[in-house]
């Protein structure tokens, strides 16, 4: 064999072993790839931490604000701590945009994390842009962290601005907006936004709005429409709604006089925080006087 032809078959050797090694290395990369996905699917723990965030999400846009209460309900009743999922959180945070939502949560709520400190502002950004079109839900958060001053300076401005992104898939965002109107009194704005989230039975959306029509606060008066919207937010168990149905009870608001339904409402309220106890005392009085 002539020298050149050494020379073309070790070139050939040298490339058949680089494609080896390269179809190697790529190889063994994708098998730890699968290996890790394969691994993640298997855990038991994803069904738990997906359907967490699922039912945070549910009952949050319901209205009910106690993260902690809905979180700890949950784990308790699949047999899980919150130090372990808040563990497990730190180790698959980038998997997905939903899990590093999660650990902002249980960072701004000191769930399971032993008294360490983590930047929830930080994380509910990234998970806010994290995959397409982002996460509602994590929108809404930096909103709040601006709204308050968390892992940043209190800014109303940007607070609305995020709450407004938030809004295309998030109705506690929608519920925001209602209020913060509301509070402005920009009560056209305002209902825009509560008819919004009442529509998708947001129990603190159905009570600011049934405010609205018993007002007339960017709508018409409609007493009828106020004492619907406080009864639907009565079966979804708000306590502010109770007070204003007892109202519309005790002096026949939108329906028939009921003053054995009012004292009912009025305990249920104050049971649970509302200030009404000269509201029971005045009905009772009522009561008595007609026996």
């Amino acid at each position: 064999m002539s020298s050149i032809d050494n020379q073309n078959h070790n070139n050939t050797n040298n490339r058949n072993e680089a494609n080896i090694n390269i179809d190697v290395t790529s190889t063994e990369a994708f098998s730890a790839c699968l290996d890790q996905i394969f691994a993640l699917a298997q855990d038991p723990m994803v069904d738990i931490v997906d359907n967490l965030y699922k039912e945070i999400y549910d009952l949050y846009n319901q209205g009910i604000e106690s993260i902690p209460e809905i979180i700890n309900n949950f784990l308790d009743k699949n047999y899980k701590s919150a130090i372990d999922v808040f563990k497990w959180l730190l180790f698959y945070k980038k998997d997905k945009s939903e899990y590093i939502c999660l650990l902002g949560i249980f960072y701004h709520w000191n769930i399971g994390t032993d008294g360490t400190k983590g930047n929830e502002f930080k994380l509910f950004q990234d998970a806010a842009s994290a995959g397409d079109g982002g996460n509602h839900f994590a929108e809404y958060f930096v909103g709040k962290c601006y709204e308050e001053g968390v892992n940043t300076k209190k800014k109303k401005t940007k607070a609305i601005e995020w709450f407004t992104k938030a809004s295309k898939g998030c109705t506690a965002a929608e519920y925001s907006l209602g209020a913060y109107y509301y509070k402005k009194q920009k009560y056209y704005l305002s209902v825009t936004w509560l008819q919004k989230a009442a529509k998708k039975d947001n129990v603190k959306a159905l009570h600011l709005l049934g405010l609205c029509y018993l007002k007339g606060r960017g709508v018409h008066i409609n007493a009828l429409k106020a004492f619907e919207l406080f009864t639907q937010a009565v079966e979804k168990d708000s306590p502010e709604a109770q007070y204003e149905l007892g109202q519309c009870y005790e002096f026949g608001i939108g329906t028939a006089k009921d003053l054995g339904k009012a004292s009912e409402l009025f305990k249920k309220a104050s049971s649970k925080g509302i200030n009404c106890y000269r509201d029971l005392d005045r009905v009772r009085a009522k009561i008595m006087r007609k026996i």
